[in-house]
């Protein structure tokens, strides 16, 4: 009944009817004029726009996020992997061309150690030229499209001729406003759905100024992830090391959002003030998140008093070399970077003629358009100037004081809601084994499990999916069947299965790296039990990776898992195999369960916080309810040191099956012992660490102690035990390597080897 239920739940989510979407009727017509209108305004170059000057705010970001699991997100430390931010005064003149003058720029890589911001040397990528007359403004659509090899393995524009039999187009809102000289501008939204999902289409809504067709704002993503291998393989000059990056794919890249805004200025010019997307990146099993965000302040924008003024410059075909798909820029023969300079604080850099006109300037590329610019004497004063904000690792309103990111997110959140998706059409199924989706791995209760799963994405937002797996040593067959409705940020899900569960709260016991600690060196730290039934959950998280949250109720059955290998290539030589696996309480269960993730702070050598708070309940064969909660504190003192502190307890409530116990040890919770020393129906822990070194490499030392036991034992707290060691961590703690001495209970020297990817 509990499967029945949740399939129903799935499918009143879909919006089958406009009325139901709360959609205003309109007639083909009125949508097929808009369409025109827009099309006909997509590449129409506007006469009269003479000249803009503006200032750009822009910041880069990619970092290591929180991992996701449906119902089971863990605490995830905050990791910023790299950001770019800068300031840049730039501006188009319809006889000129472009020009900028960069006023402030720099860039840091803390997981790679490099955490003081350096400047200098990169100024062409603060260099964004905002829009000039035949630009499309469908931003980056065109600027990632055009320098591809293959167009057609990047996005369809929603607005090319003919893209009517890829996408329905339907009129949403309205809004009008009227400007002071008593002009009435009226707004329509038109909303994009393709009729089919595919990576290479986008849903979302694009809001139109009726008159002109203009686009005013945008807010899309792609329908479904999209592979990034291409926009790989087109930077890749070596085909060694194209083969060995493409044996790390598949690249997949899930885009959360792209929103696009413009204002109106000089009471006619539809230019870009904000720009902004967020995405993701995996491949085999690792995650960047990616931010960009982008801000003009326009100073002044001029319009020519009549078209024969206008002297129209096409800009020339890009030229493609045929061995690499890769565009070649002819060298520039005119004054190049090595140019005289002269300081910013020269008066006549405050005009836009003298900038255009000075023969000191020097000729760079930015968005594959050719800038002259004003180049600082002393570049390393971009990395102070005090246009930027006084750290790089501050956040966004800092950099972007005068744009309310929030707000402009509520506003275009609907155009990207679940019930924003790609029409039901089913495509061709995915098919995955070996190390992806973890169809590989190794364990005491399976042996070698080799799995094999396949999903198919069906449209609004659906995906069927299931997998099969059996193991060398149980023999017991495993497998899976779900449905899942997912907009990026919002899933939920109902499956049905049979699974081998591990109980522990900490680490993951099932995945590759585990796997490989088993198979090598004959460790495995996971507790297991079989599970068999049904379940909805599904997980919500926010633009950025700063929270998440889970939930998931199940009606199953729960057996004991027994131990039916003792095979590894570590036995060889210790003649030791694996230990006893616990005994789970059989019987059928139901329940819920609910978690919440957040992490705060960027700045390695600043204060960064992460936690979680955990719930669960459950009935059936016994009748509990367990809470947990964890805390990490991590204080950078200057560069070279990091301080973290880190807390968890919890306790419970009713009868708690051994499956559902706590178990501490091991490199997760208390190094110096192994995994399991500690088990009961409520805990506490606290760790504290003290490292030296930079991000890319860090020798730490540390203190741990612990208790888990009969929660009416928790104020007098027997069997304490406390661990102390030393460890080498690397790229900001992705991985590392402890060694440990328990000092009670008869500790014994242990070293771990694990990867912390949350």
């Amino acid at each position: 009944m509990l499967v029945w239920a949740a399939l129903l739940l799935l499918l009143l989510l879909q919006t089958p009817a406009a009325a139901q979407r709360g959609e205003p009727s309109s007639s083909s017509t009125s949508v097929a004029a808009l369409v025109a209108r827009a099309r006909a305004a997509r590449y129409q170059q506007d006469s009269l726009l003479g000249s803009y000057e503006t200032v750009v705010r822009q910041r880069m970001s990619a970092g290591i996020g929180l991992a996701r699991g449906l119902g089971t997100l863990p605490v995830g430390r905050p990791r910023l992997a790299a950001r770019f931010e800068s300031v840049a005064r730039v501006g188009w003149h319809h006889e000129l061309g472009a020009w900028g003058e960069v006023l402030g720029v720099r860039g840091v890589a803390p997981i790679a150690g490099e955490v003081v911001p350096s400047s200098g040397g990169d100024e062409p990528g603060a260099l964004v030229l905002p829009y000039y007359p035949g630009r499309d403004r469908l931003w980056p659509v065109t600027e990632i499209r055009d320098g591809l090899p293959i167009v057609g393995n990047w996005i369809v524009h929603p607005l090319d001729p003919g893209a009517d039999s890829l996408y329905a187009f339907s009129l949403g809102d309205s809004i009008t406003f009227h400007l002071p000289a008593g002009t009435v501008i009226a707004l329509r939204e038109l909303r994009l759905r393709p009729r089919r999902p595919a990576s290479q289409l986008v849903v979302g809504s694009l809001w139109l100024d009726v008159a002109s067709g203009a686009l005013v704002r945008a807010a899309y993503r792609p329908s479904v992830p999209v592979d990034l291998w291409p926009l790989f393989q087109r930077e890749i000059d070596d085909e060694d090391g194209e083969n060995v990056l493409r044996k790390l794919g598949p690249f997949a890249g899930a885009v959360r959002e792209i929103i696009v805004e413009h204002g109106l200025y000089a009471g006619r010019f539809w230019l870009p003030r904000t720009r902004t997307v967020s995405g993701e990146a995996t491949a085999k099993g690792a995650r960047l998140t990616i931010d960009i965000t982008q801000t003009f302040a326009y100073a002044k924008v001029t319009a020519l008093a009549s078209t024969s003024e206008y002297r129209a410059q096409q800009a020339a075909a890009p030229d493609i070399d045929p061995r690499n798909g890769r565009v070649r820029r002819g060298r520039w023969t005119g004054r190049d970077e090595d140019a005289s300079c002269r300081p910013l604080s020269d008066t006549r850099s405050r005009s836009a003629d003298s900038l255009l006109r000075d023969s000191s300037l020097s000729v760079m590329w930015g968005e594959g358009v050719r800038f002259r610019v004003l180049v600082p004497c002393d570049k390393h004063v971009l990395g102070t100037s005090p246009e930027l904000p006084k750290s790089i690792y501050s956040d966004d309103e800092q950099l972007f004081s005068d744009t309310d990111l929030g707000a402009l997110r509520k506003e275009v959140e609907g155009a990207l809601s679940i019930s924003r998706q790609a029409k039901w059409n089913p495509q061709p199924p995915t098919v995955f084994y070996g190390i992806e989706r973890g169809m590989l791995r190794y364990n005491r209760v399976e042996g070698l499990s080799v799995g094999v799963a396949a999903e198919r994405v069906l449209g609004n937002g659906y995906t069927a999916g299931g997998q099969a797996r059996i193991g060398s040593a149980d023999l017991e067959p495993n497998g899976e069947a779900f449905l899942e409705r997912s907009n990026i940020g919002t899933a939920i899900r109902a499956a049905g299965y049979r699974r081998l569960v591990a109980a522990n709260d900490w680490g993951a016991p099932l995945s590759l790296g585990a796997s490989l600690g088993a198979l090598v060196f004959g460790r495995d730290d996971g507790f297991y039990y079989r599970s068999a039934g049904a379940e909805l959950g599904g997980t919500v998280r926010g633009s950025t990776d700063g929270w998440a949250l889970g939930w998931r109720v199940f009606a199953e059955r729960q057996d004991s898992a027994q131990v039916e290998t003792g095979e590894s290539i570590g036995r060889l030589f210790s003649h030791r195999g694996f230990r006893p696996n616990i005994q789970a309480r059989a019987g059928n269960y139901f329940g819920g369960s609910a978690v919440a993730s957040y992490a705060w702070g960027s700045d390695p050598t600043g204060t960064r916080i992460a936690g979680a708070l955990r719930a669960e309940g459950a009935g059936g064969e016994a009748q509990f309810g367990r809470f947990m909660a964890e805390q990490s504190l991590m204080q950078g003192f200057g560069r070279r040191v990091l301080g973290t502190l880190s807390a968890g307890a919890g306790t419970s409530v009713g009868e708690l099956p051994p499956q559902r116990f706590w178990y501490l040890g091991g490199g997760q919770t208390l190094r110096g012992y192994r995994a399991g020393e500690l088990a009961g129906d409520a805990f506490w822990l606290g760790r504290a660490e003290l490292a030296r070194g930079s991000s890319l490499f860090r020798p730490a030392v540390f203190f741990d102690i612990a208790w888990a036991g009969d929660r009416d034992a928790w104020t007098r707290s027997p069997g304490i035990r406390r661990g102390v060691g030393a460890g080498i961590t690397t790229l900001d703690g992705v991985a590392r390597l402890d060694v440990a001495r328990g000092l009670d209970g008869g500790g014994r020297w242990r070293m771990d080897l694990y990867f912390d990817l949350k």
